[in-house]
């Protein structure tokens, strides 16, 4: 900064400045005043002008000390009534141009409603101490004190943001489920068995941060005591030997699929298949012609659930998914779990015969081939290609199943597993699993 400019008179700070700075303060500490927590008078610098300002520019000083007259009330027009009144200090400067002047020289703020008044947030600040109370009152309540503790208050502060965007029902709702689940601790009950109106899955999902936080914080535990919905795990046993009292197609909660126990089950020749599809899974013969097989559904990116099944370190494990970006994807998440994992139709063969049926994969995986790492190379050299065109150009029908040095681009592009014709999947994979 050069010399000259350095010394340039500051302009007087307008009310709509100070505005701007005070509300700036508002924003950051609102949430702990609503609380209760400590304020702090808020003190603004108004640089007033020298006598050579002022004669230079006469109508627009005149204007700011009337501005500031208005905001503390000194042109008799309609103000706040005191504490929520701004403060504004006026100093004595006698001119010797001008005479005696009043300048409007400091802006203090001292209470949290004139804070509020001040910058037009009064009636956000209101919804912020009315939600604050409720669940304090709560806290109090619950603990048998008379005064909310410091550490409650701190907890309300950090949850203020959730609890304010809550419609009446909900917070009134809210607190129903506070009072009930700190009353029931260890109840083991599944959300919808709770005795409360509107409360289901989704209601407890979308405020589970501020639930656990406050119920957590009073009972001590690390959970709500509620029963949680185990993830289940679909299975159809591809052979008349696998089958249980009569069943091929079985759904059932993760830890008895992981503890299953079946004829044979961890020898050599058993095979799993993993499908990423319902439909492809669906289709599956059960009648033995694949062999000894356990198909299992994968659900995208849910595989890595089924990867987690401990008996699937002594079987030989394949993988069939989608031909696009996110089949890879899954494919690299599994085999994280599954390092033994083979893929299935998800080669350049299989793309190439069926390349008449490729569509335009709309939010293919933004991630570059050497981060997929437990890929092989053959299989990242397909999801390049994916990668590299679109549907219906030209380049599209460049497939070819010698691999990427016969292939020209395919970004963005994706063949789906449901569409490969069935007597090709059937032929492939019974090569494969046998």
């Amino acid at each position: 900064m050069s010399t000259r400019e350095s010394s340039r008179p500051t302009a007087p700070l307008t009310v709509a400045e100070a505005r701007a700075r005070v509300r700036r303060v508002v924003t950051a500490h609102q949430r702990a005043w609503a609380v209760g927590l400590e304020f702090s008078p808020i003190t603004v610098g108004l640089r007033p002008p020298t006598e050579a300002a002022a004669l230079a520019d006469l109508p627009g000083v005149s204007a700011w000390i009337a501005d500031w007259n208005h905001i503390a009330g000194r042109d008799r027009r309609s103000a706040p009534s005191p504490p929520d009144r701004p403060e504004v200090e006026f100093t004595v400067r006698r001119w010797a141009g001008l005479g005696t002047q009043q300048l409007p020289t400091r802006l203090r703020l001292g209470s949290t409603g004139a804070a509020v008044e001040f910058v037009g947030g009064r009636a956000q600040f209101r919804r912020l101490q009315s939600r604050a109370a409720g669940v304090l009152d709560w806290l109090s309540t619950v603990r048998a004190t008379a005064d909310p503790s410091t550490e409650d208050r701190q907890l309300v502060r950090a949850l203020l943001g959730d609890l304010v965007t809550l419609e009446e029902s909900d917070f009134s709702r809210l607190l129903g489920v506070l009072e009930w689940l700190t009353a029931h601790p260890e109840s083991g009950m599944y959300i919808r068995q709770l005795p409360i109106a509107g409360v289901d899955t989704k209601w407890l999902g979308r405020h589970r941060r501020v639930v656990t936080g406050l119920v957590t914080a009073v009972t001590g535990a690390d959970d709500l005591g509620l029963a949680a919905m185990e993830s289940r795990v679909r299975l159809r046993l591809l052979h008349p030997e696998l089958r249980i009292v009569g069943l091929d197609d079985l759904e059932i909660p993760w830890s008895q699929a992981a503890a299953l126990s079946l004829p044979g089950l961890g020898a050599e020749d058993r095979r799993v298949l993993v499908v990423e599809n319902l439909e492809s899974f669906i289709a599956l013969p059960t009648d033995g012609s694949m062999g000894w097989v356990i198909a299992i559904y994968g659900g995208g990116y849910a595989a890595s659930l089924v990867a987690d099944l401990p008996w699937l370190s002594s079987c030989r494990v394949y993988y069939w998914g989608d031909i696009d970006s996110h089949g890879f994807g899954i494919l690299n998440r599994f085999r994280a779990h599954v390092g033994h994992a083979e893929s299935v139709l998800m080669d350049f063969g299989t793309l190439d015969t069926f390349r008449h049926l490729v569509v335009h994969e709309p939010r293919p995986l933004d991630v570059e081939p050497e981060h997929l790492q437990t890929l092989t190379e053959d299989e990242r050299d397909v999801y390049r290609s994916l990668r590299a065109c679109s549907a219906g150009s030209d380049d599209a029908e460049g497939v070819d199943s010698s691999g990427p040095g016969g292939v020209n681009r395919m970004g963005g592009l994706r063949l789906e597993q449901e569409r490969i014709a069935w007597p090709f999947v059937l032929e492939r994979l019974t090569w494969a699993l046998k």
